[in-house]
């Protein structure tokens, strides 16, 4: 697995987007291991769709941070 593990933090709002960024994270790795199941169009469209989720995530969870 290329992901984090499960982080804990004091701020609950963090702690959602954090819970959020590693079900979106979780959703890739199960679609890598459905990648020969499907047709490559199709993984490369929900690949692409869960990276740009991922990547908005991650930005939510920055600005959070700063806070």
């Amino acid at each position: 697995m290329l992901f984090r593990s499960a982080v804990v933090v004091a701020d609950p709002r963090l702690q959602a987007l954090l819970t959020e960024r590693r079900a979106i994270e979780q959703r890739i790795e199960n679609l890598r291991l459905q990648k020969g199941q499907l047709p490559e169009a199709e993984y490369d469209k929900q690949l692409e769709t869960l990276v740009v989720e991922l990547a908005a995530k991650n930005r939510q969870i920055q600005q959070q941070e700063k806070k």
